[in-house]
């Protein structure tokens, strides 16, 4: 992978430590490129040690993405390289030594279906209601609203749900209650 001027500039970009360098790109323009780079840079000519570098992605499939990128390119022995999801989880287990668990997308899903089951619901598009209810609720949970508040204030009228207000409030308390108890998402 050749980098180009930009690039070079970013690998080589000295900076005190605990700073931060924000690169904004396009889509392609080689910022996981510049990042594989800049991370090897540090290993090699920086003198910091290779598992004290850390390389925050925003999906699994970007981590995946830049760990068979640095294999490529440079070998073995990549540094770690986490989703912003699991890099924070981990700060939580070290710093405020929390014991909690994620919850994977299937499990959401399957946590639904089951409480839809469990309150009679049967949509004709299970796939579609799962995606709907899942947005409803990350819906109300970004906005930290309380649970009093739910269903008061309206969610984007798109996720229209097949079930009536009082159904869809014991769904959503039920997944939250079993979440309480569960998990931290």
């Amino acid at each position: 992978m050749k980098l180009d001027s930009y690039q070079k500039k970013v690998v080589k970009k000295d900076l005190p430590l605990g700073t931060a360098l924000r690169v904004v790109a396009n889509a392609g323009a080689g910022k996981s490129t510049t990042m594989l780079h800049k991370a090897n840079y540090l290993a090699t000519v920086g003198g910091e040690k290779i598992s004290s570098i850390v390389m925050v992605s925003f999906s699994r499939k970007s981590r995946e993405d830049l760990e068979s990128k640095w294999k490529k390119t440079f070998g073995s022995n990549p540094p770690q390289i986490a989703t912003l999801h699991s890099f924070g989880l981990q700060l939580l287990r070290k710093y405020l030594k929390v014991n909690v668990t994620l919850i994977k997308p299937y499990e959401q899903q399957r946590l639904l279906k089951t409480i839809l089951q469990e309150n009679c619901v049967t949509p004709q598009n299970l796939k579609a209601e799962l995606f709907k209810l899942i947005n409803i609720i990350s819906f109300y949970k970004s906005k930290n609203i309380d649970r009093d508040k739910i269903l008061k204030i309206p969610y984007p009228k798109e996720l229209k749900v097949e079930m009536d207000k009082a159904t869809l409030k014991r769904v959503i308390f039920s997944y939250l209650d079993y979440l309480d108890k569960e998990y931290l998402f």
